[in-house]
């Protein structure tokens, strides 16, 4: 094996270590990773609540959070379309938290892995229309699902895709479309895990309700789906991991 050590800037280094009072070798590694700004370097060691972004900024937010709140008041019922994956299953338990805590109809649907496949599926769609279910939202999948969400319309379902994976040349038919890598989203954090992004549609949607300590709750699930997903640790990521760890 042959260690390939990347160059440090000496001054950098010397400058960021007055700056924080931490040890050399951390300082070191601060610089290797490009957090030589004092104020960056500080909040990656010390991540904090106030360092999450406000959800509001995520384009069709203001949609999703109208849509699924008309659903609670004209009691509908919902259903969450989860991937099955580590990251799908706690997004979906992210979501069934909230909207039954306010005081929604709402069930979720997690495909087999082996049956069913990866993915979105249309007879699962066609079943959810045919039980009365008029609002389906997905949690870590549908961003790519063209066919399947066309096929909820035409049925008469509604559906708000949460997702974050890479998009297609067009956004899903959905009626609103939450994904940080979307190229007209102006959200700060770009690499969201899908958990990520369902519970910055519960922070939206439950509002002053969120507090610090319910916030430190929600983030124990939201670090196991971050952590598995295996996006980046930095920016909101981290706080999320670091705060949900901790928890």
């Amino acid at each position: 094996m042959r260690w390939l050590i990347r160059s440090i800037d000496a001054e950098a280094v010397e400058s960021l270590g007055r700056a924080l009072g931490v040890p050399q070798v951390v300082v070191q590694l601060l610089v290797q990773r490009d957090l030589a700004e004092p104020e960056a370097a500080a909040r990656f060691l010390n991540p904090d609540l106030s360092h999450l972004h406000d959800p509001f900024l995520m384009v069709d937010m203001d949609i999703a959070v109208r849509r699924l709140r008309q659903a609670i008041e004209r009691a509908e019922k919902i259903l969450i379309y989860a991937d099955y994956d580590v990251d799908g299953t706690m997004a979906a338990a992210v979501l069934l938290t909230t909207l039954r805590s306010l005081g929604a109809h709402v069930d979720v649907f997690v495909p087999h892995r082996l049956t069913d496949g990866y993915g979105m599926r249309i007879p699962p769609v066609e079943k959810a229309a045919a039980d009365g279910y008029s609002l389906i939202v997905t949690v870590d999948t549908g961003i790519r699902e063209h066919e399947v969400i066309a096929r909820a319309r035409e049925l008469g379902v509604d559906c708000i895709v949460t997702d974050h994976h890479l998009l297609a040349s067009q956004l899903p038919p959905a009626c609103a479309v939450l994904n940080p890598k979307r190229p007209d989203c102006g959200y700060p954090e770009k690499n969201l895990a899908g958990v990520g992004v369902a519970f910055k549609l519960a922070q939206a949607l439950l509002g002053a309700a969120m507090t610090a300590r319910l916030t430190e709750s929600y983030l124990k699930i939201v670090a196991i789906g971050t952590i598995a997903d295996m996006v980046p640790l930095v920016g909101e990521n981290r706080v999320m991991a670091r705060l949900g760890l901790e928890a």
